[in-house]
């Protein structure tokens, strides 16, 4: 009789602290709720105290017990003094409560952007469009976001382009492997820009793999400055790989290594896997009428120094060196320097 009353205690004991438990993670999801409410509140007077003005058809807190979720529709910005106005169908933001720190959202298009003085009228959508971020007591440490079946129209005379679409496109920019390194990756496919006269630009495709050496486990609160700290000491970049894809025409290299200078120019060796390299002229001609012959010269003397990659079709391998923005092709300058870096 003892030992069953104990054990009735026991259970009654764990049941109360469950209770309790419970409780307390109603509480702290209440007051994290609360906060929600009051940080969009705030959001949308500081715009107001600026000018503009944010506002929404619906809103509302949900995702208890687990997270904390921000819904919203028929979201619409305004900045008068700009003249710029735009609206996003959905948005839906969640904030795991087990998890502090990330910050999940999901976009649901269509997104208009007009401003008029500016010349620019664009209306965007796509299948899925996430982004997510992590950030801790020393500020973002990993961002990312994916983007599927994306088309944009611009039909503002500001811009040469009237359409862009994307199968897709992601990135990713996190500390790596190694420590006191970052990392970013990123990857585009089935990229299409169509110009204001309806001509087309060859398909193009990207995949980028980059790491700064000795930048830190974090972005910081302020991204540009630590950045901008990292390039003034040295910034260098080891990149892992950068492929170019033009129509037939692709441009590849993996284990290099870059230096980007607190000007924002960059400097470093790389060995390039070309191929497609005789459809380049044709290609540029594509891209800019009256370009054909002056790239046709290039061509020829790159492939006068280039090699023959072993087992790799007609892929060359040429050594390019770059100086402040300025890029060598053995001896020869190519007259279309890389722009600085905006930090």
């Amino acid at each position: 009789m003892a030992r069953e009353r104990g054990r009735r205690r026991g259970v009654k004991w764990l049941v109360g602290l469950v209770i309790v438990l419970a409780l307390l993670w109603s509480g702290v999801w209440y007051l994290a709720g609360r906060a929600a409410h009051a940080g969009v509140d705030w959001l949308a007077a500081a715009v107001s105290a600026r000018g503009g003005s944010l506002s929404w058809d619906a809103q509302a807190i949900g995702g208890f017990p687990l997270t904390l979720d921000f819904h919203s529709s028929g979201l619409k910005f305004a900045y008068a003094p700009a003249s710029v106005a735009g609206a996003l169908n959905q948005l839906t933001a969640r904030a795991p409560l087990y998890y502090p720190g990330r910050v999940t959202a999901d976009f649901v298009s269509p997104l208009e952007f007009n401003a008029p003085d500016k010349g620019l009228a664009v209306t965007a959508s796509w299948s899925a469009a996430t982004v997510t971020a992590d950030a801790g007591l020393s500020g973002l440490t990993r961002a990312g976001g994916t983007i599927d079946g994306f088309t944009m129209d611009q039909t503002g005379p500001r811009l040469p382009i009237r359409r862009v679409s994307a199968k897709h496109a992601d990135f990713l920019a996190e500390p790596a492997a190694t420590a006191d390194d970052y990392r970013l990756t990123a990857v585009a496919s089935d990229l299409s820009l169509e110009r204001s006269d309806g001509k087309s630009y060859p398909a193009l495709a990207a995949e980028i793999d980059l790491t700064a050496l000795h930048f830190g486990a974090s972005l910081g609160t302020d991204p540009k400055r630590a950045i901008r700290a990292w390039a003034k000491a040295g910034g260098k970049l080891h990149v892992g790989r950068l492929t170019i894809t033009a129509g037939s025409f692709s441009l590849t290299t993996t284990n290099g290594d870059l230096s980007l200078d607190q000007d924002g120019l960059i400097s470093g060796r790389l060995l390039l896997a070309i191929t497609g390299l005789d459809g380049l002229p044709d290609l540029a001609e594509q891209v800019k009428t009256g370009s054909r012959d002056k790239v046709a010269k290039m061509v020829s003397f790159v492939s006068a120094i280039a090699k023959p990659a072993e087992g790799a079709g007609d892929t060359r391998q040429v050594p390019v060196s770059i100086n402040k923005g300025i890029v060598s092709v053995g001896f020869m300058p190519i007259p279309i320097p890389i722009p600085p870096v905006k930090l």
